[in-house]
């Protein structure tokens, strides 16, 4: 694994999304935020929502 600097504008970006998705799936699972797993929002993400590849990083240059 590697590690690499990120910015405080990426991390916050990143984290706006990251907080939206976990919003989005346990709204969906009727799940207490602090309650979802790791595989509860792969799964959102793959099954219900159609996405087919899932992306650990992203900076909003760049496309989800």
């Amino acid at each position: 694994m590697e590690y690499h600097y990120v910015s405080d504008k990426d991390y916050y970006f990143c984290k706006s999304i990251a907080d939206e998705i976990c919003d989005e799936t346990a709204s969906y699972f009727s799940k207490k935020k602090a309650d979802l797993r790791f595989q509860d929002v792969i799964n959102f993400l793959t099954r219900y929502l159609g996405i087919k590849e899932v992306y650990l990083f992203n900076t909003e240059n760049e496309r989800l």
